[in-house]
């Protein structure tokens, strides 16, 4: 019998395996991961794993949401707030209440109060497949920013609706005054305890001064932020993802450096430890969820399946081009002092609408009875179909759209961006080297340090000030060859380096701990070299024709 220690260790290896996979077919793991769910689902004797939705919703979606805000950027969501908000409000609205129609008209048994349950619960793609893919693609920030924006809020309102939908269904009771009341009361009172919550534990993690009492705080900070708020009846969704936020931005500030450096790895290898075994799991359970459907006619299942997942697919694209028409009729701007996006562009945001666990997870969480003792009607039916839909748009648009990606010559707009970017970084660089020389000079002035110590200093700051004019003023052959030289020399020294302090510890000169600390110190500068601008490839970027 296989204990579920074994089992976590058979996913986490699967989980491995299929990242390396994705990373050499340049794909976002969640498209192979899901469909070897669901193939792993159907081996024989294969430990049967039961996605719990509570553990989903409380356990995986708060780290995973406040992993994508704090890791992301606050500067970028508040520029493209007005492309977010038509997406993660008006397209999952407008989404919910097309589906609803739908199953109500098409799908037999089907009332209001449980298609509306339907609509809200695939209305949402999943933030998870929309960080990969805006990681993952190489697409321009703008898109980015928005398929993040979009992944991060959309839970709340999709999650809100489906709260409403689904105590319509329990209780036999509506009411649209109360549902706009309640949702309006959600939204502020999440976002201000998100708030207020990040900014508590900034300022507890200042005062502690211990990278271990500081990391730890970090990882509650996301369960502190949403547990309170979904208790009491919200989301919590939002509060989490303004927690995260407002922490991304304010960290530069408040979180000493050393501090940031490990953070950041902990978060990253959190999210992918998560993202994988949920889209795992999520796919192991297609077995189960077929079960209940087993006297249904399969044909009509599937073409219930079917149909679903195209309207999802189309709604979304129809919202899209529908308000992006609607901004040039009015001569309305998505975001300021920027002319409105290609159709290309557009396209490439309503195709990548891929939905996720976390709606399954929704699903199985409907309640199994009603107030009144009776089951709840079509609860298999909706956790099949959106099962169906997960699958459709993770695999139709999923595997098609680093393709169109290509074809649309988004992937080379992202590229020329990026070449931009790094000029962006070179001059930012540039200038604190100035700033840094100024210094140098105002303290030669006053003869606060000895003049040789001011020399070396004040020897590397002009070159690195000299090397990155010159990346600016167009020589960029000699910049590159003369850094990849200075990069190579570097690189060989930390290696010898390393050599002989592992020759000392074997030979009993020197214990682990001085090692590790020395080791610490080589690891940083090679991290510092490694992220340095020799690594751009900035400018055979710019070679290409400028897009028309």
């Amino acid at each position: 019998m296989i204990h579920t220690f074994e089992i976590i260790l058979i996913l986490l290896v699967t989980v491995v395996v299929l990242e390396a996979a994705a990373r050499r077919l340049a794909l976002p793991s969640p498209f192979l991961l899901l469909p070897a769910g669901i193939l792993l689902g159907f081996v024989p004797r294969f430990p049967t794993i039961t996605l719990d939705p509570n553990l989903v919703l409380l356990v995986f979606l708060p780290p995973l949401v406040y992993a994508g805000s704090a890791l992301g950027s606050w500067t970028e969501f508040r520029r493209n707030i007005r492309p977010i908000s038509l997406l993660s409000i008006g397209c999952v609205l407008f989404t919910t209440a097309f589906v609803a129609l739908a199953a109500h008209s098409l799908i037999p048994g089907f009332g209001w109060a449980e298609a509306f349950v339907l609509g809200a619960i695939i209305s949402p793609p999943d933030e998870v497949a929309a960080i990969s893919i805006a990681r993952r693609l190489g697409i321009p920030k703008g898109i980015s920013a928005v398929l993040e924006g979009e992944g991060l809020v959309n839970d709340a309102t999709a999650l809100t609706v489906y709260r409403v939908a689904a105590a319509a269904v329990v209780t036999h009771s509506f009411s649209w005054i109360n549902a706009g009341g309640t949702f309006s009361m959600m939204v502020a009172g999440e976002i201000a305890w998100g708030v207020m919550v990040g900014w508590v534990m900034l300022r507890v993690r200042r005062m502690l001064h211990n990278t271990s009492l500081e990391v730890t705080l970090s990882l509650l900070t996301p369960f502190i932020a949403f547990l309170p708020v979904e208790r009491l009846g919200g989301t919590g969704v939002l509060a989490t993802v303004s927690a995260g936020l407002y922490v991304g931005y304010m960290s530069s500030q408040l979180v000493a450096a050393t501090t940031r450096l490990e953070l950041v790895p902990v978060w990253q290898i959190i999210e992918f430890v998560l993202d994988g075994i949920l889209f795992l799991v999520a796919g192991l359970q297609l077995h189960r969820i077929l079960a209940p459907l087993s006297r249904t006619n399969h044909v009509l299942l599937c073409a219930y399946g079917i149909g679903i997942g195209l309207l999802v697919i189309v709604l979304r694209i129809a919202w899209v081009f529908m308000i992006a028409q609607m901004q040039t009729m009015f001569g309305l701007k998505l975001r300021r002092g920027e002319p409105n996006p290609r159709w290309q562009r557009l396209f490439i945001v309503s195709w990548s609408g891929m939905r996720g666990a976390i709606s399954l997870a929704a699903a199985l969480s409907i309640p199994l009875l009603t107030s009144a003792g009776a089951a709840f009607p079509q609860r298999d039916m909706v956790i099949f179909l959106t099962f169906c839909v997960i699958v459709s748009t993770l695999l139709l648009q999923g595997l098609s759209l680093p393709w169109l990606i290509r074809l649309l010559g988004i992937d080379r707009e992202g590229r020329q961006e990026r070449a931009a970017s790094g000029h962006q970084e070179i001059e930012a660089r540039r200038q604190a080297a100035e700033a840094a020389l100024a210094l140098l000079a105002a303290r030669r002035k006053d003869g606060s340090y000895p003049e040789a110590l001011l020399d070396r200093i004040e020897d590397q700051y002009r070159y690195r000030s000299a090397q990155f004019r010159a990346h600016l003023d167009g020589d960029h052959d000699g910049a590159v060859q003369h850094g990849t030289h200075r990069y190579n020399v570097q690189a060989e020294l930390i290696e010898t380096e390393r050599s002989v302090m592992l020759q000392l510890r074997h030979s009993g000169v020197i214990d682990d701990d001085i090692l590790r600390r020395i080791e610490k110190d080589l690891d940083l500068q090679e991290m510092r070299l490694r992220q340095g601008i020799t690594e751009y490839n900035l400018y055979a970027d710019q070679q290409e024709e400028p897009l028309k």
